[in-house]
């Protein structure tokens, strides 16, 4: 049986100075289970510029320094269906915390 990622996704505003916003978060399992090595791509949907980060062994990611765009954020592992959010926008200074 093909298990698939699951998908939550919440913002927060960061109060902290810098010229980027930044998507954080946990890569989990149909039983809620953590899943580390997964792949996350972030698409800027203008530019077409792609960042890939791996989870570490708690199945949490982060990337930062992402310029003020509206992205598409994947999420995919060996054995499992990959998840997809499309058209997240990210301003200067916010964070996105992404459940996959």
């Amino acid at each position: 049986m093909r298990s698939t990622l699951l998908l939550a996704l919440t913002a927060s505003l960061l109060f902290a100075q810098g010229d980027g916003g930044r998507f954080s978060g946990t890569v989990t399992d149909g039983t809620g289970a953590v899943v580390p090595g997964a792949i996350i791509r972030i698409l800027n949907e203008k530019t077409g510029a792609t960042r890939e980060v791996r989870t570490g062994d708690q199945g949490n990611f982060v990337a930062t320094n992402l310029a003020a765009a509206t992205y598409s954020v994947s999420g995919s592992a060996t054995g499992m269906a990959t998840s997809e959010y499309k058209n997240i926008p990210l301003a200067v200074g916010q964070e996105r915390n992404l459940t996959i």
